[in-house]
């Protein structure tokens, strides 16, 4: 008995809500406004009771408010919009058959409100119904009130909720934004959010319990994607049909105030990141013409200042802009020395494998305005045996302990320990000095070092990407 008495029952409620206004455009703008007070009044009114943390929907596949690009980049921001929800996804019906019991509602309230004014039987606050703001009034005195509730408790449709916004609410830009178009995706039947101005996109929605799990690339089961044509594509693996793989959508703002924008929140961004720079912290930077891979991964390294602490910063620049070793940088900009590490294509066909070779290292001067973040951690590969490997965490300077238990440490330091515990933090340095006491009964040191990023910390990297 103790048990049944903790057994929940779970309840499907459908909740209409009516959205009224004033406003003449029926566009993707006024569809957005009233979406967003949607999701926050079910916070309101039943989040204490439930742990939202999806959002679905579904829609017909009207382009003009609907299946459109500014929709679409609506849904790319859901997730930093609302916190509480980590997947968001749209899905359309089949062309024709977009009709529904929404529209039945639809009709009942319109019939009602007509009935109403022929009867004279009016309850608005004017005593009559000639705007949009009476006819809010009077929907919301017959649809939305408790007694109606009540009444309809066991009816399909258990509530109704009227919405009243102003034309003045609507967020529409004086001058219309662009954004990148849709292209050959206007055949997808699902959209998922992705990260901000980034949606997955499959030709129809699949609810198995693998795909229901998945909420973005590397998490909940889905992949890190791969390059396939120009597009990235993402599979599920425990998906029970095969072929139903997302591809990965852009859907920013192309207008010029829109790319403004986003530069200058990249830079401040990287600017935030190189004031906080430490030797031997792992960074990831956008590279906008490469046309394989969205970002790199290395290390800072020291800039080779003879004076103060060690630091990757080589200078700032103060003039309009400056070219040093061939490469220029533009005012404001922090100019840092880093040692980028080469992707392992052959053993790893996402891309997360990095390969550190000493013996021929990857420095260059990086603009600030490039990075987009630092100080995460990678799993290294360490040699366990004759043909094994095994990985360690390996976390950046100050970030945390690290997989390292041995205190020997040889009394003298040769280049390679220096150039290694330049590149770890503080605690892998007793992995290091292991390393050079095998060296003295024999054993070769390693000068080439492979890590791995891991699906999350290449998530996040991705999130921040062009934000």
């Amino acid at each position: 008995m103790r048990h049944r008495l903790a057994l929940h029952k779970r309840e499907w409620k459908k909740v209409a809500f009516i959205g009224c206004t004033a406003d003449r455009k029926h566009d993707s703008y006024s569809t957005q406004l009233f979406l967003n007070k949607i999701i926050t009044r079910i916070f309101e009114h039943y989040g204490e009771a439930e742990n939202f943390t999806e959002l679905h929907i579904h829609s017909d596949n009207a382009g003009q408010h609907f299946k459109n690009s500014k929709s679409k980049h609506w849904l790319s921001h859901i997730l930093s919009n609302f916190s509480r929800i980590l997947k968001a996804t749209w899905s359309y019906g089949c062309p024709g058959h977009g009709k529904g019991e929404w529209d039945g509602i639809g009709g009942t309230v319109k019939r009602k409100l007509r009935d109403d004014i022929t009867k004279g039987e009016i309850f608005t606050s004017s005593g009559k119904i000639s705007n949009a703001l009476d006819c809010y009034e009077q929907i919301n005195y017959r649809f939305g009130s408790e007694k109606w509730a009540k009444l309809h408790t066991n009816s399909p449709v258990s509530r109704m909720i009227p919405l009243w916004t102003t034309t003045e609410e609507i967020n529409r830009p004086k001058l219309p934004y662009e954004y990148d178009p849709l292209g050959g995706c206007q055949k997808d039947r699902q959209f998922m959010a992705f990260r901000a101005d980034v949606v997955g996109a499959r030709a129809f929605g699949h609810w198995c319990e693998a795909c229901c799990k998945v909420q973005g690339p590397g998490k909940g089961g889905m992949d890190s994607g791969k390059k396939e044509g120009k597009s990235m594509v993402f599979g599920v693996s425990a998906c029970t049909s095969a072929w139903p793989k997302w591809k990965e959508i852009q859907v920013s703002r192309c207008d010029a105030s829109g790319v403004g924008a986003r530069r200058k929140l990249a830079q401040d961004r990287g600017h935030d990141i190189a004031m906080n720079a430490q030797v031997g912290q792992f960074c990831a930077a956008e590279t906008r013409t490469d046309g394989d891979d969205r970002f790199a991964v290395g290390v800072f390294v020291d800039a080779g200042h003879s004076e103060g602490s060690p630091s990757p910063i080589i200078k700032r620049i103060t003039t309009t802009s400056e070219v040093i070793d061939g490469k220029r940088f533009y005012k404001g900009d922090y100019v840092l020395k880093v040692r980028w590490f080469a992707r392992d294509e052959v053993v790893d066909a996402e891309r997360r494998t990095f390969i550190d070779d000493l013996t021929d290292p990857i420095i260059v001067n990086v603009s600030s305005s490039e990075l987009r973040m630092a100080g995460f951690s990678l799993m290294k590969k360490v040699a366990v045996g004759r043909g094994d490997e095994s990985t360690v965490v390996v976390e950046s300077m100050g970030a945390g302990p690290v997989a390292s238990g041995h205190d020997a440490r040889p009394k003298r330091k040769s280049r390679l320990e220096r150039e290694l515990e330049s590149t770890l933090p503080s605690g892998s340095k007793d992995h290091v000095a292991e390393n050079a006491s095998s060296s003295k009964r024999g054993a070769v040191e390693p000068e080439v070092h492979t890590f791995v990023l891991s699906s999350e910390t290449e998530s996040g990297i991705l999130d921040i990407l062009w934000q």
